[in-house]
Protein backbone atom coordinates (compact mmCIF):
# COMPACT_ATOMS: atom_id res chain seq x y z
CA UNK A 1 0.00 0.00 0.00
CA UNK A 2 1.28 3.47 -0.85
CA UNK A 3 0.42 6.72 0.86
CA UNK A 4 -1.60 8.06 -2.05
CA UNK A 5 -4.85 7.01 -0.41
CA UNK A 6 -5.54 5.98 3.15
CA UNK A 7 -3.00 7.98 5.19
CA UNK A 8 -3.76 11.31 3.54
CA UNK A 9 -7.48 10.63 3.85
CA UNK A 10 -7.04 9.81 7.54
CA UNK A 11 -5.30 13.11 8.28
CA UNK A 12 -7.83 15.03 6.19
CA UNK A 13 -10.68 13.44 8.16
CA UNK A 14 -9.05 14.16 11.53
CA UNK A 15 -8.45 17.80 10.63
CA UNK A 16 -12.04 18.21 9.44
CA UNK A 17 -13.29 16.75 12.73
CA UNK A 18 -11.09 19.14 14.71
CA UNK A 19 -12.35 22.05 12.63
CA UNK A 20 -15.96 21.08 13.41
CA UNK A 21 -15.15 20.55 17.09
CA UNK A 22 -13.65 24.04 17.27
CA UNK A 23 -16.73 25.66 15.76
CA UNK A 24 -19.05 23.80 18.15
CA UNK A 25 -17.03 24.62 21.28
CA UNK A 26 -16.60 28.27 20.28
CA UNK A 27 -20.36 28.56 19.81
CA UNK A 28 -20.86 26.98 23.22
CA UNK A 29 -18.50 29.50 24.84
CA UNK A 30 -20.56 32.35 23.38
CA UNK A 31 -23.79 30.74 24.58
CA UNK A 32 -22.41 29.98 28.07
CA UNK A 33 -21.24 33.56 28.58
CA UNK A 34 -24.57 34.98 27.39
CA UNK A 35 -26.45 32.54 29.63
CA UNK A 36 -24.31 33.51 32.62
CA UNK A 37 -24.89 37.22 32.04
CA UNK A 38 -28.65 36.74 31.58
CA UNK A 39 -28.96 34.76 34.82
CA UNK A 40 -26.79 37.29 36.65
CA UNK A 41 -29.07 40.12 35.58
CA UNK A 42 -32.09 38.15 36.77
CA UNK A 43 -30.44 37.48 40.13
CA UNK A 44 -29.43 41.14 40.46
CA UNK A 45 -33.03 42.31 40.15
CA UNK A 46 -34.09 40.17 43.12
CA UNK A 47 -31.09 40.89 45.34
CA UNK A 48 -31.35 42.94 48.57
CA UNK A 49 -29.26 46.14 48.57
CA UNK A 50 -27.01 44.91 51.41
CA UNK A 51 -25.83 41.98 49.26
CA UNK A 52 -24.94 43.98 46.16
CA UNK A 53 -21.27 44.57 47.06
CA UNK A 54 -20.55 40.87 47.58
CA UNK A 55 -22.47 40.03 44.42
CA UNK A 56 -20.42 42.53 42.43
CA UNK A 57 -17.14 40.93 43.51
CA UNK A 58 -18.37 37.42 42.76
CA UNK A 59 -19.83 38.51 39.43
CA UNK A 60 -16.55 40.15 38.40
CA UNK A 61 -14.55 37.00 39.00
CA UNK A 62 -17.07 34.75 37.27
CA UNK A 63 -17.34 37.14 34.33
CA UNK A 64 -13.53 37.04 33.97
CA UNK A 65 -13.66 33.25 33.89
CA UNK A 66 -16.27 33.17 31.13
CA UNK A 67 -14.65 35.89 29.05
CA UNK A 68 -10.95 35.07 29.51
CA UNK A 69 -10.05 31.95 31.48
CA UNK A 70 -12.36 29.38 29.91
CA UNK A 71 -11.65 30.44 26.29
CA UNK A 72 -7.91 30.44 26.99
CA UNK A 73 -8.00 26.95 28.52
CA UNK A 74 -10.18 25.54 25.76
CA UNK A 75 -8.10 27.00 22.94
CA UNK A 76 -4.85 25.87 24.51
CA UNK A 77 -6.16 22.32 24.85
CA UNK A 78 -7.42 22.49 21.27
CA UNK A 79 -4.01 23.60 20.03
CA UNK A 80 -2.19 20.83 21.89
CA UNK A 81 -4.67 18.24 20.58
CA UNK A 82 -4.45 19.50 16.99
CA UNK A 83 -0.63 19.35 17.01
CA UNK A 84 -0.71 15.87 18.58
CA UNK A 85 -3.09 14.59 15.88
CA UNK A 86 -0.95 16.14 13.15
CA UNK A 87 2.26 14.73 14.64
CA UNK A 88 0.79 11.23 14.85
CA UNK A 89 -0.38 11.25 11.24
CA UNK A 90 2.92 12.67 10.01
CA UNK A 91 4.72 9.95 11.95
CA UNK A 92 2.63 7.28 10.22
CA UNK A 93 3.40 8.82 6.83
CA UNK A 94 7.12 8.88 7.58
CA UNK A 95 7.01 5.20 8.59
CA UNK A 96 5.28 4.36 5.32
CA UNK A 97 7.82 6.39 3.34
CA UNK A 98 10.65 4.53 5.05
CA UNK A 99 9.13 1.22 3.91
CA UNK A 100 8.30 2.41 0.40
CA UNK A 101 11.74 3.83 -0.27
CA UNK A 102 13.74 1.26 1.73
CA UNK A 103 15.44 3.99 3.71
CA UNK A 104 18.15 2.94 6.18
CA UNK A 105 16.94 5.28 8.95
CA UNK A 106 13.61 6.52 10.20
CA UNK A 107 12.24 9.64 11.83
CA UNK A 108 13.23 8.50 15.33
CA UNK A 109 16.88 8.14 14.27
CA UNK A 110 17.24 11.85 13.50
CA UNK A 111 18.16 14.62 15.93
CA UNK A 112 16.46 17.94 16.60
CA UNK A 113 12.93 18.98 17.46
CA UNK A 114 10.07 17.34 15.63
CA UNK A 115 9.82 19.94 12.87
CA UNK A 116 13.57 19.69 12.21
CA UNK A 117 13.35 15.90 12.06
CA UNK A 118 10.40 16.04 9.65
CA UNK A 119 12.39 18.35 7.41
CA UNK A 120 15.47 16.12 7.46
CA UNK A 121 13.44 13.00 6.84
CA UNK A 122 11.45 14.39 3.91
CA UNK A 123 14.68 15.57 2.33
CA UNK A 124 16.15 12.10 2.85
CA UNK A 125 13.04 10.58 1.28
CA UNK A 126 13.40 13.02 -1.64
CA UNK A 127 9.94 14.50 -1.19
CA UNK A 128 10.22 18.00 -2.72
CA UNK A 129 8.41 19.97 -0.02
CA UNK A 130 9.52 23.59 0.29
CA UNK A 131 10.96 24.26 3.75
CA UNK A 132 11.24 27.99 3.05
CA UNK A 133 7.55 28.35 2.19
CA UNK A 134 5.13 30.21 4.43
CA UNK A 135 3.25 27.02 5.32
CA UNK A 136 6.31 25.29 6.72
CA UNK A 137 7.33 28.38 8.68
CA UNK A 138 3.84 28.58 10.17
CA UNK A 139 4.02 24.92 11.20
CA UNK A 140 7.29 25.48 13.05
CA UNK A 141 5.81 28.52 14.82
CA UNK A 142 2.68 26.57 15.78
CA UNK A 143 4.92 23.84 17.18
CA UNK A 144 6.78 26.48 19.21
CA UNK A 145 3.51 27.75 20.71
CA UNK A 146 2.48 24.20 21.56
CA UNK A 147 5.84 23.55 23.25
CA UNK A 148 5.43 26.66 25.39
CA UNK A 149 1.99 25.48 26.52
CA UNK A 150 3.16 21.94 27.21
CA UNK A 151 6.54 22.63 28.81
CA UNK A 152 6.26 26.15 30.29
CA UNK A 153 2.57 26.39 31.20
CA UNK A 154 2.08 28.91 28.41
CA UNK A 155 4.29 31.52 30.09
CA UNK A 156 6.65 33.66 28.02
CA UNK A 157 9.10 34.10 30.88
CA UNK A 158 11.57 31.25 31.06
CA UNK A 159 10.76 29.78 27.65
CA UNK A 160 13.99 29.09 25.69
CA UNK A 161 12.69 30.81 22.54
CA UNK A 162 11.02 33.70 24.36
CA UNK A 163 11.98 36.51 21.88
CA UNK A 164 10.74 34.54 18.85
CA UNK A 165 7.64 33.35 20.67
CA UNK A 166 6.74 36.82 21.91
CA UNK A 167 7.15 38.35 18.45
CA UNK A 168 4.96 35.65 16.91
CA UNK A 169 2.35 35.91 19.67
CA UNK A 170 2.16 39.70 19.33
CA UNK A 171 1.79 39.34 15.57
CA UNK A 172 -1.21 37.03 16.17
CA UNK A 173 -2.70 38.98 19.13
CA UNK A 174 -2.03 36.14 21.57
CA UNK A 175 -0.49 37.89 24.59
CA UNK A 176 -2.68 37.78 27.72
CA UNK A 177 -3.71 41.10 29.23
CA UNK A 178 -5.50 39.81 32.34
CA UNK A 179 -2.84 37.72 34.10
CA UNK A 180 -0.03 38.54 36.55
CA UNK A 181 2.55 37.12 34.15
CA UNK A 182 2.13 37.38 30.40
CA UNK A 183 1.18 34.11 28.80
CA UNK A 184 -0.06 32.60 25.57
CA UNK A 185 -3.74 33.37 24.99
CA UNK A 186 -4.77 31.78 21.67
CA UNK A 187 -7.67 33.41 19.83
CA UNK A 188 -10.36 31.64 17.87
CA UNK A 189 -8.84 33.10 14.71
CA UNK A 190 -5.46 31.60 15.55
CA UNK A 191 -6.98 28.16 16.20
CA UNK A 192 -8.70 28.35 12.82
CA UNK A 193 -5.38 29.36 11.29
CA UNK A 194 -3.73 26.27 12.84
CA UNK A 195 -6.17 23.92 11.10
CA UNK A 196 -5.92 25.85 7.84
CA UNK A 197 -2.10 25.69 7.94
CA UNK A 198 -2.13 21.94 8.59
CA UNK A 199 -4.55 21.38 5.71
CA UNK A 200 -2.39 23.51 3.42
CA UNK A 201 0.74 21.59 4.36
CA UNK A 202 -1.02 18.26 3.92
CA UNK A 203 -1.98 19.29 0.38
CA UNK A 204 1.57 20.47 -0.37
CA UNK A 205 2.96 17.22 1.04
CA UNK A 206 0.45 15.17 -0.96
CA UNK A 207 1.29 16.99 -4.20
CA UNK A 208 5.04 16.67 -3.58
CA UNK A 209 4.66 12.95 -2.83
CA UNK A 210 2.54 12.37 -5.94
CA UNK A 211 5.16 14.10 -8.07
CA UNK A 212 7.64 11.35 -7.13
CA UNK A 213 5.31 8.47 -7.99
CA UNK A 214 5.68 6.59 -11.31
CA UNK A 215 3.14 7.70 -13.89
Amino acid sequence: MTMRGFLFMSLSYDLSELDYYLSVTEEYLVWARADFEEKSQEALKKMPLEELDDFGEDWGELSWRYSQVFPRLLRRSFLVTAVSVFEYNMGQMCKQLKREKNLPIGLSDLKGDLAERWGKFLELAQIPVSFTATTWQELTNISMVRNCIMHNDGLFKGFPQEPQLRAYAEQNSMVSTDTLEEEIAPTREFCEKVIRTMKDFMQEFHDAYQSTRPR
